[in-house]
């Protein structure tokens, strides 16, 4: 049973591209141990709604139960929204 603190940047390059990136501590309460984990990612996001981004993560120890050692994967995502423009939550900084 792993638990997560983590914080995230993300800056707007261009129009249609944004470069995120997030870092915090994990820590395994069966285990009992803990390390960092951070990640980043390209993403694209050509239409309100749409998103398709390339990232990676790493983190110190294993974030599925029972494996020793840390961790570290890649991927591509893609992310479709629905139902319009986001909301601004409490809280948002624009």
């Amino acid at each position: 049973e792993t638990h997560a603190v983590t914080a995230s940047l993300s800056a707007l390059l261009g129009d249609v591209v944004w470069l995120d990136a997030y870092g915090g501590y994990v820590y395994d309460r069966y285990a009992d141990n803990g390390g960092g984990l951070y990640g980043g990612g390209i993403r694209y996001t050509p239409l309100p709604g749409l998103d398709l981004e390339l990232g990676a993560r790493h983190a110190n120890i294993s974030l599925l139960q029972g494996e020793v050692g840390g961790e570290t994967s890649a991927g591509l995502s893609l992310t479709l929204g629905f139902g319009g423009s986001p909301r601004n939550g409490h809280f948002a900084l624009y």
